[in-house]
Order: structure tokens, then C-alpha cells, then sequence
């Protein structure tokens, strides 16, 4: 059984509701329990605060309305709750995956630092490799 949220306004907040009830044959029109909502081919809305693709504050599924306008904003409480915690969600999963790039970029960095050591190294020791056979050939007389 689902625990009671009653707020300081009184509203049962654990109060279940069903989906929005549009016409059978395509799917659009206005939601059939009469809340305000509406969907179209290329536009949906309603009232403020209400997602008409989700629960609709006129089809409680116990059958009973709170009455006057509670079921809309049990709805709307209950939609802002789960948007600001999508919202926390995301912003902790943002900051989690910044850290991992700078992470990841630290650790290029120290990758591009050694590839650039050994790069130099090589340059240097094929500079003296050919500075040698420069001297060696101009020794034995090969003109360059």
C-alpha cells in the first residue's frame, strides 16, 4: 500500500490518477474527462502546469474527485516534484561527467606531455645521428 503524503494544505499527494482519454480512432481531440487538455496532430497543450500526455487530474483511479480544484494541483505538485527532481538528477549527472572530462583531459595532458618528451627525444637523438653522418661522409670526402 502506497504511504499517505498529506501536505500542509491537506492534499493527499499519494492520490493515483490515470492517463488522459483522447478519441479512439486517432488519438487526438480533447482529453474525453473533461480536465482541459487537448492533442492535436502537430500541437498539444491545456491547462497551465498539466502534461497532457500524462496523468489526468480528472480520471482519479479510485473514482473519487477531491473536489473543486485539488485534483489539478495534487497533478501539478506531484509533475513540478518529479521535473525538479529530473532536473537535480541531470545537473548531478552533468557535474559527475565534467569531472570524468577533466579527469580524461588531465590525463591526455600528461599523455600529450610524455608523447611530446620521447618526440623530442628522438628529434634530438636524430639530429645527432645525422649531424654524425654529415662529419662522417664530408671526412671521407662524399661531397653533399
Amino acid at each position: 500500500m502506497k504511504r499517505r503524503e498529506l501536505m500542509p494544505n491537506g492534499y493527499d499527494y499519494s492520490k493515483e490518477y490515470g492517463p488522459h482519454k483522447y478519441r479512439e480512432d486517432d488519438g487526438q481531440g480533447d482529453c474525453q474527462h473533461d480536465c482541459g487538455c487537448y492533442m492535436g496532430g502537430h500541437h498539444s497543450g491545456g491547462p497551465i502546469g498539466l502534461d497532457p500526455f500524462g496523468e489526468c487530474p480528472a480520471n482519479p483511479k479510485d473514482g473519487n474527485l477531491v473536489g473543486g480544484s485539488a485534483d489539478h494541483k495534487i497533478v501539478v505538485e506531484r509533475r513540478i516534484r518529479k521535473l525538479t527532481s529530473d532536473l537535480s538528477n541531470a545537473e548531478k549527472r552533468a557535474k559527475d561527467a565534467e569531472e570524468v572530462a577533466e579527469k580524461g583531459a588531465a590525463g591526455m595532458q600528461e599523455e600529450r606531455d610524455v608523447a611530446n618528451k620521447k618526440l623530442g627525444s628522438l628529434t634530438w637523438a636524430l639530429k645527432n645521428i645525422h649531424e654524425k653522418m654529415v662529419s662522417t661522409l664530408t671526412h671521407y670526402g662524399v661531397e653533399l
